[in-house]
């Protein structure tokens, strides 16, 4: 099995679209920050220029404060690196914004790809979702530290009008399948009237429906478990959810989780979650509420396990 190898630029907004551009492609959009630098080279990343058996974490970047050469590695695995644990692994951006409007793009710029098992990469911008499957590369021999041999592969992600926001933006790269990539530099270009600003917010990363009942209190309700992601104070911050009283939020930094209790449904019904600050919304899910009856000590049994 041939090793794997990555490298990393950071990204503010992601969404695949497929196309050859370069950081100034069209001439109009305006790049509003930029990781790493157009050299096909990796000597900038961490873990740079062959490093990639020391992969430890995945890339962790927010825009104004990392270091890319400490918190982005050069070389992004994929499932069938075994190196980096065999897995599907994940690098995000956050980055701040005021004035969000107008279409982006994100940019991405490969030093090289895997030889024989190019990966598929899911990229997703404020929870919209897109895949890009990437050409095989050339040679193991860029990521064991001749980066100068490798095949570039550029794209970029058309970022429509509406998905940047104001304030915190997520941006978050899986490696699904199959093998590693090499990064040469990446970047957000937009043709709006968008600024940076302080990477500070919340995030609301999932709402997820347990399809069971169970009690609390002595009554009958629907776990609803929300997920937030938080940068800096969380003062303001309330969570919303149809048939129930706003909630304050009081988050540390970083990932905080959340369980909600439903009433139970008699009939289908919608149900919206919403994440405020100061009465506006910063985010919202939707989803459908169906009957659900209360878990049973049956229901716990997996009759496949140790199969």
């Amino acid at each position: 099995m041939k090793p794997s190898g990555w490298k990393y630029v950071l990204s503010a907004a992601v969404l695949l679209s497929t196309c050859t551009a370069g950081p100034a492609a069209g001439g109009k959009m305006k790049l509003l920050w930029q990781i790493g630098k157009a050299d096909n080279d990796t000597a900038e990343f961490a873990l740079g220029r062959g490093g990639y058996k020391e992969f430890g974490r995945d890339g962790f970047f927010i825009v104004g404060r990392s270091d890319p050469k400490r918190d982005w590695p050069y070389a992004h695995p994929g499932p069938a690196d075994f190196w980096a644990g065999g897995r599907a692994h994940t690098f995000t951006v956050f980055f701040g914004l005021r004035k969000a409007g107008g279409r982006g793009r994100l940019v991405v710029d490969l030093v090289d790809t895997h030889g024989l098992r190019p990966p598929t990469l899911r990229i997703e911008v404020n929870g919209r979702a897109f895949e890009h499957r990437v050409p095989r590369g050339a040679s193991d021999a860029s990521i064991l530290g001749k980066p100068s041999v490798g095949r570039e592969h550029r794209f970029s992600i058309a970022l429509p009008d509406g998905v940047l926001k104001e304030g915190l933006n997520e941006i978050a790269i899986t490696n699904v399948g199959l093998s590693w990539v090499l990064y040469d530099w990446l970047g957000l270009e937009i043709d709006g009237s968008a600024e940076l600003a302080a990477p500070e917010g919340a995030l609301l990363r999932s709402a997820r429906l347990v399809p069971w009942l169970s009690r609390k209190d002595g009554k009958l309700s629907q776990p609803l478990e929300v997920t937030l992601f938080c940068l800096g104070p969380s003062k303001g911050l309330t969570l919303h959810a149809t048939g129930m009283a706003a909630r304050k939020l009081d988050l540390a930094p970083g990932v905080s989780s959340i369980e909600l209790r439903l009433p139970r449904a008699e009939a289908a019904r919608a149900v919206t979650v919403e994440l405020r600050r100061a009465g506006k919304t910063l985010a919202k899910r939707r989803f459908v509420q169906k009957p659900a009856a209360e878990r049973r000590p049956v229901d716990y049994v997996d009759c496949l396990l140790g199969t």
